[in-house]
């Protein structure tokens, strides 16, 4: 590629900017190359030569379903059938029954008969292979049966030693990158840089000569399909032709170079060598979150022209970079978007074995690093020391090694830095509420010992007459935003439903239950924020061929049958349920199948628009108690702070370990508690004690966070950086415990995660104590981890 110029600092700007695309140009041709591969069976007389690729393919796929799944009978001295399936030439000479392939034709092959399931044979005998290992055979069987070259029987093996130092000597690709001497052509009129002279030096050895130059306007129409995919408009191509100035093509090249397209254009040729998709394939196709941020990510390297070797370091460890490279305007981290590539590819939602499901991943990711980067197939040291390449397999798992102690993490962008910004102020505001906080705490436990008696005492004695007041709202719960539990008939699935100015549903969608059977029973699980007792309201569909149903909450009924047959589709006004006690946390609403309508379709559907909690009114409210408890405070001499947030704690207090837990107990109480009824709150404390040991003794702590984190990571600005080793107040006002670690400490408007390092399971359950709301809690077992 040669242009005309001005002068010769014009030459070496545009020849730098040519010879740097023409390196990625040449990456991503090669990288495009060694994906693709050529599915070619040459034969060499009778003997067969098969690709590289082919031969990956038989190595990488079909060994190991033969090894796992068919050596155990057909790789002995005396095989079942008198098949070996070690070799290919003892496949094809096959046992009793004949060949066991006819290369080419899988519909022909006894092998690929049997292991369907479809004829005399049924291979393996004890369970089917799984459809992907059947799909992989038969594949195989139409390449050709690749497989490497075998010694002749009779032949004495040799074993040949693998000499990583000689195959890096002995091929150019292993060595270092030197200077090379810019050979002379003896031509003046083409090359125009140094990248040609290289060429033409090798036409002319090989005796070919170079066409003339084309035309402009074929030109023209090559370097925009090159450069951005898409063809020059009539009017670019007008004004290119009308142009004899010496930069006019430089020019074209400098703006197509330039232009936006040019990113979309090499971007997609990148995502096919990362495997780039949107969803994770296999059965359900889950979704890939957010992954169209790397294809912008993509995009926004190409046309900012960032040098190879960073874009490298972004994608291998773009989450590690100690300065990372930053949007030039909304000013997030660009560089941990790239590493974002090793976790693209199809993946199984449920897989059986988690080892053989962490392998799989991590060989694919091998593969796709090693072609992508390297230009060599690393992953064919899997099982043996590469064939061709000065690849060992120590070398595999040295790289396997550290993708297994990598996690997939979701990387939390900050554009403008406004999120960092809000989160140092709220540290600010904590760190000094705490000093505050602080401050009493030790006024308080300096004084008189007594007092703490007074303040349980007094605590007691106010919750009894005036019980901390709900202050909580009404709560609509959708029913399409429930928690599905499979009924045992029927499809139970959120369903979009319009209504019109007359009849809708709240967000046109409902949870639907159809051709469900009378007698079943389907749940869905909600959630509740405030302990407190609420009047329920729920409401259904009616329809011409919705059944007669009947609701429960955690298994107690709170409606009559109720019949939701209609001539027309209309959402019911709220329909009143049993009032119930709910404690804070998760609930199951039962939907049953009671029957139908005479005049309704037997489909028994069942439609939920939503579930209503409105909480009833106790005792005074939330203003009156306030006051209340003041007025209690000044006359009983207490801090009326000091009571007030021991009120509340006392009343949240769920768990029988808690502290101020017998208080909450006395307080329940109608009046001053005897003598027999002290001993029953005991000794149901003291049970729930010993059953708590019992089970702490069996178990095996893994982590408490009683002296720290111990290598846990915390990223994102949600958590701080170490527990409390003391009590501690929280944005929201809410004394945390020692040994905590909180996520409500600047708030809650933030984002994080708290990672543990990697441990072993020994026991069949695992037990973890988190409380709040909006969050997640996952179990990676052995890197699993699907985002859904």
């Amino acid at each position: 590629m040669g242009c005309s110029r001005k002068s010769d600092s014009d030459v070496c700007a545009y020849s730098y900017r040519v010879a740097r695309f023409n390196c990625w140009s040449i990456c991503l041709l090669f990288g495009s190359l060694l994906a693709i591969g050529p599915q070619v069976l040459v034969a060499q007389g009778d003997k067969p030569v098969f690709s590289v690729d082919d031969l990956e393919f038989f190595e990488s796929k079909i060994r190991p379903i033969l090894v796992e799944r068919c050596h155990e009978c057909h790789a002995k001295d005396s095989p079942e059938g008198d098949l070996h399936l070690t070799s290919r030439a003892t496949i094809m000479t096959g046992g009793d029954a004949g060949p066991a392939i006819v290369p080419h034709h899988p519909e022909q092959s006894l092998l690929i008969e049997a292991i369907n399931y479809e004829g005399a044979y049924e291979m393996p005998p004890d369970s089917k292979l799984k459809k992907v290992e059947i799909n992989l055979l038969t594949e195989w069987v139409k390449r050709g049966a690749p497989w490497p070259e075998e010694i002749p029987p009779g032949t004495k093996k040799t074993t040949e030693v693998f000499d990583l130092a000689k195959r890096r000597d002995d091929h150019w690709c292993w060595h270092s990158v030197d200077r090379p001497v810019i050979p002379e052509t003896g031509s003046n009129l083409w090359p125009t840089d140094n990248i040609d002279r290289f060429i033409l030096k090798g036409w002319q050895s090989a005796g070919v000569e170079g066409v003339p130059a084309t035309d402009k306007s074929t030109l023209m129409r090559r370097v925009y399909f090159d450069l951005i995919g898409l063809p020059p408009s009539a009017k670019d191509l007008q004004l290119f032709l009308a142009d004899d100035s010496p930069d006019a093509y430089a020019n074209v090249v400098d703006r197509l170079l330039a232009s936006p397209q040019f990113g979309e254009r090499w971007a997609r040729h990148w995502m096919d060598l990362t495997r780039y998709a949107e969803t994770y394939g296999h059965e359900f196709d889950y979704p890939i979150a957010d992954a169209f941020e790397y294809r912008d990510y993509l995009i926004r390297a190409f046309n900012a022209d960032v040098p190879y070797d960073q874009f490298i370091k972004e994608h291998l460890a773009g989450d590690l970079l100690l300065n990372p490279r930053k949007h030039p305007t909304e000013n997030f981290d660009e560089s941990v978007i790239g590493s974002g590539f090793w976790f693209f590819g199809e993946a199984t939602h449920g897989p059986v074995d988690s080892k053989g499901d962490e392998a799989g991943r991590i060989d694919n990711q091998i593969d796709v690093m090693s072609k992508t980067f390297l230009g060599v197939t690393v992953a064919c040291a899997r099982c043996h020391d590469h064939k061709f390449d000065a690849i060992s397999t120590k070398d595999y798992y040295a790289i396997s090694g550290f993708l297994q102690s990598s996690r997939q993490q979701r990387a939390m962008l900050d554009p403008g830095e406004k999120i960092a910004e809000m989160a140092n102020r709220s540290s600010d505001l904590s760190q000094q509420a705490n000093q505050l906080f602080q401050q009493w705490s030790k006024q308080f436990s300096a004084g008189d010992p007594k007092l703490s008696s007074r303040y349980f005492e007094s605590a007691v004695r106010f919750l009894r007459i005036n019980p901390v007041p709900i202050i909580a709202k009404g709560v609509v719960i959708q029913g399409e935003s429930m928690q599905i539990t499979p009924p045992p008939s029927g499809e139970l699935e959120p369903q979009e439903i319009k209504g019109n100015k007359n009849i809708a549903w709240q967000g046109d969608k409902q949870i639907w239950w159809k051709d469900g059977k009378p007698g079943d029973v389907a749940e869905l699980t909600f959630n509740v924020e405030v302990d407190g007792k609420y009047d329920l309201y729920a409401t259904l569909t009616n329809a011409g061929d919705y059944g007669i149903a009947q609701l429960f909450v955690d298994g107690q009924e709170v409606s009559d049958p109720i019949d939701c047959f209609s001539f027309k589709l209309i959402a019911t006004d709220p329909i009143p349920l049993k009032p119930l006690r709910l404690a804070a946390g998760q609930h199951k609403l039962g939907l049953k199948i009671v029957g139908a309508n005479t005049a309704a379709a037997k489909r028994h559907m069942v439609g939920l628009d939503y579930l209503e909690l409105r909480p009833q009114a106790t005792g005074l409210q939330p203003d009156s108690w306030s006051a209340a408890l003041e007025t209690f405070a000044k006359e009983q001499g207490l801090n009326f702070g000091a009571l007030n947030n021991l009120i509340r704690a006392v009343n949240a207090a769920a768990n029988p370990t808690s502290p101020v837990y017998i208080l909450k107990r006395l307080a329940e109480q109608d009046a001053r508690p005897d003598a027999d009824r002290i001993s029953q709150v005991r000794t149901e404390m003291e049970a729930n004690f010993n059953r708590a040991k019992s089970a702490s003794e069996s178990t095996t702590l893994f982590e408490d966070f009683s002296d720290g984190t111990n290598g846990w990571f915390l990223t994102g600005q949600a958590f701080d950086a170490g527990v409390n080793e003391q009590p501690k107040i929280s944005f929201d006002g809410t004394v945390l415990s020692p040994g905590v670690v909180s996520s409500r400490c600047k708030g809650n408007q933030f984002q994080g995660v708290l990672r543990s390092p990697t441990f072993e399971i020994t026991h069949g359950q695992i037990h973890y104590l988190a409380r709040g709301n909006g969050g997640q809690t996952r179990l990676i077992i052995d890197g699993f981890e699907l985002d859904v």
